[in-house]
């Protein structure tokens, strides 16, 4: 990696809100398709991310930044990262894993080994399931701020730069009208004992 190389990278990246405004999900996959040519515009927006970042990176850095995955970050193995900014978010994500757990089951089931971890303190307000995840997304992105404090320009920037993107990628898929379809689908299978 040249010096300087990062520097240029991280700021010809586009702002991430928190937001799930269409006008910001156009702009910001828009860009990147830009970024990776007319070739790889079918790519989904974290892969164009990733072509862009990794034409930047070392080999080392590249691997780490192409291994990061939104649903698989509580996993032990990003917990037990030697890089704080992943080993932290990792978790404390699996710390908000837990809390959720711990509220929607028994506390005689709730396990000894659990009991044991830091679980971050919040309570979720009243609302449909996807309100309550945004809330959760919500949360994982204030941590992410958190973390972002005193680096700039350097790999732990770029981390969390993709971990954000992936939280909002994750919430632009969803789709209210599918997610209830799903919802009154499980409860019948529930309640029929289909």
């Amino acid at each position: 990696m040249m010096p300087g190389q990062l520097e240029y990278l991280i700021s010809s990246l586009p702002y991430l809100p928190f937001g799930q405004t269409k006008e910001v999900r156009d702009k910001i996959t828009t860009t990147f398709k830009k970024y990776a040519g007319a070739a790889e515009t079918e790519k989904e927006l974290i892969e164009l991310f990733e072509l862009e970042a990794t034409k930047f990176l070392s080999p080392g850095a590249a691997r780490t930044l192409r291994a990061l995955d939104l649903e698989e970050m509580h996993h032990a193995r990003f917990r037990e990262s030697k890089n704080k900014v992943i080993a932290t978010f990792a978790q404390y994500l699996y710390g908000l894993k837990v809390a959720v757990l711990k509220q929607r089951i028994p506390r005689r089931q709730f396990q000894k080994e659990w009991s044991q971890l830091e679980i971050p303190p919040f309570e979720l307000a009243e609302g449909t399931p996807l309100e309550k995840e945004v809330q959760l997304m919500q949360l994982q992105w204030q941590k992410l701020e958190t973390l972002a404090s005193g680096h700039h320009f350097d790999l732990e920037a770029l981390i969390i730069y993709k971990i954000k993107l992936m939280i909002l990628d994750r919430w632009w898929q969803f789709n209210e009208e599918k997610g209830f379809r799903r919802f009154n689908q499980v409860i019948q299978d529930v309640y029929y004992g289909r």
